[in-house]
């Protein structure tokens, strides 16, 4: 599948509570968390990229503007990722794509050779998992015909049967990890300056 048969559908309204302050605004690698993720394949054509984020969040909605994101609005972002996921999914239903890839905001390291290989890997009926060691992860792919799962009631179900059939694609630790609290933010810039 091509780059431009794809929404990417970026999870952006965490509130960020095991970290004290917002996350996505704190600094990494001279700019905003957020802006890393936010600049996925951002010289390709896709076929929407959606960004899922909180209705009080100003800074990361004016961040995610700058870099051609439209705005998905959670109006609840406490009631978490899978409502987000739910949010995201319902709006790439309503584009032309064929799959959606769910990246995570707070995943800062994750090379767009990663994602055309989600693209590449796709078989249009399987979901295709970033998988690092044992773990099972975003970035995924979802093909078109699980939106509808994806947003309904047995949402939890839906992701369950996903990963029980869906293809893996190995990533390496060192970019599969995400920023929870200052102390994982720090061990990332520690790495980032080796």
């Amino acid at each position: 599948m091509r780059p431009d048969d794809i929404a990417l559908v970026l999870l952006a309204s965490g509130l960020s509570e095991r970290f004290g302050r917002d996350k996505l605004m704190a600094e990494f690698r001279g700019r905003p968390l957020l802006t890393h993720a936010g600049r996925c394949l951002q010289g390709e054509q896709v076929a929407a990229r959606l960004a899922v984020v909180g209705t009080s969040q100003t800074g990361r909605q004016a961040l995610l503007r700058e870099t051609g994101w439209m705005l998905v609005s959670n109006l609840a972002p406490e009631t978490g990722q899978d409502d987000s996921l739910a949010l995201g999914i319902a709006a790439a239903a309503r584009t032309s794509c064929k799959a959606a890839i769910v990246l995570l905001a707070d995943m800062p390291c994750v090379p767009d050779v990663h994602i055309r290989a989600l693209c590449d890997l796709s078989d249009e009926a399987r979901a295709v998992w970033t998988s690092a060691g044992e773990i099972d992860l975003p970035p995924v792919l979802f093909p078109a015909n699980m939106f509808d799962a994806l947003q309904g009631d047995d949402l939890r179900a839906a992701k369950s049967e996903a990963r029980r059939t869906g293809l893996r694609l190995p990533l390496a630790p060192e970019f599969a990890q995400d920023v929870d609290t200052p102390e994982d933010l720090a061990a990332l810039e520690a790495r980032a300056n080796v």
